[in-house]
């Protein structure tokens, strides 16, 4: 690959993606202060601080926390200066973090004047699909961007797709969220239904799995909460973001979001009861403390 990459963000997310991309033969200049850049490090990418990165990188992937983090790394906080002086005309950011439409295009914007270019990239397949290289790519900005970029996703994910123009990458994660939160629920109340019914959960997950009812998330997720096991692939903290960032842009667009505002106080009572860093199936507590009953076997 000709270009230099850098790679800002390298926790359960980023670095298996980072490390697939060094793996592939990239030159990938890891951000030093991340506390993974040593794992990523081995297996060829190169520690760098911001600044290093800015004037040495052709493209710079982001996948952080929120678009907050997002700001002050590209534009700075209070004294602080951002990666912005530094980067060279042409760079381009690849903004794979999820966060609201309004942000992306508020980056786009405040770079393009900067003469860089931005592409909102979000990406959907949790952990999992990190690791096994099967994530899903929604990218919003130009088409000679997004061809530029199609190699990497292709290197860190299986299916990419250009949704429209700066933003629409970011709506269309949102979108994915919103269902995934359905599913999540749904799930829970399933689960939890057939428990307060005196079924068993695992055998009622064996029997309808192979059915109308099979989705992604269930068969991911469902193993892990029979067995208890809530270590994050993606927190109810981060979900409860995305719903945050989702009923925002509703509000904006003036779109009405029952489902979306009712699972965002779900995800809230259990974050206001310190569950928040657990994986955002996690919202089974939810409906096992309603319910009275315990789904998973620990």
């Amino acid at each position: 690959m000709k270009h230099t990459l850098g790679f800002i963000g390298v926790g359960i997310m980023g670095c298996p993606m980072a490390i697939h991309l060094a793996e592939a033969g990239c030159k990938v200049l890891v951000y030093e202060n991340n506390k993974k850049a040593p794992v990523v490090a081995e297996h060829g990418a190169i520690p760098a601080s911001l600044k290093q990165m800015a004037e040495a990188c052709d493209i710079i992937f982001l996948i952080v926390s929120n678009g907050q983090v997002v700001q002050e790394i590209l534009f700075g906080k209070d004294e602080k200066p951002g990666m912005l002086p530094d980067l060279r005309p042409g760079t381009l950011i690849c903004d794979m973090t999820s966060i609201s439409a309004a942000q992306a295009r508020s980056f786009h914007q405040k770079l393009s004047e900067a003469g860089i270019h931005y592409m909102d990239a979000p990406v959907s397949g949790g952990d999992t699909g990190a690791i096994n290289a099967t994530l899903a790519f929604m990218a919003g900005g130009s088409q000679a961007d997004y061809e530029t970029l199609v190699p990497y996703f292709e290197i860190m994910g299986r299916t990419h797709t250009l949704v429209g123009e700066a933003g629409a990458g970011s709506i269309a994660k949102l979108a994915n969220q919103i269902i995934v939160a359905g599913n999540l629920a749904a799930m829970a109340e399933a689960f939890a239904f057939s428990a307060k019914a005196d079924v068993d959960p695992a055998k009622v997950f064996e029997a309808i799995r192979a059915g109308f009812a099979q989705s992604t998330v269930m068969d991911v997720r469902m193993p892990h909460v029979l067995e208890g096991d809530f270590t994050p692939g993606g927190t109810l903290i981060t979900h409860r973001k995305d719903l945050n960032n989702i009923l925002e842009t509703g509000k904006a667009v003036g779109a009405s979001l029952p489902l979306s505002e009712e699972i965002h106080r779900m995800m809230s009572h259990l974050i206001d009861e310190g569950m928040g860093n657990q994986d955002h199936s996690g919202l089974i507590h939810y409906y096992e403390e309603k319910n009275g009953v315990k789904v998973s076997r620990r």
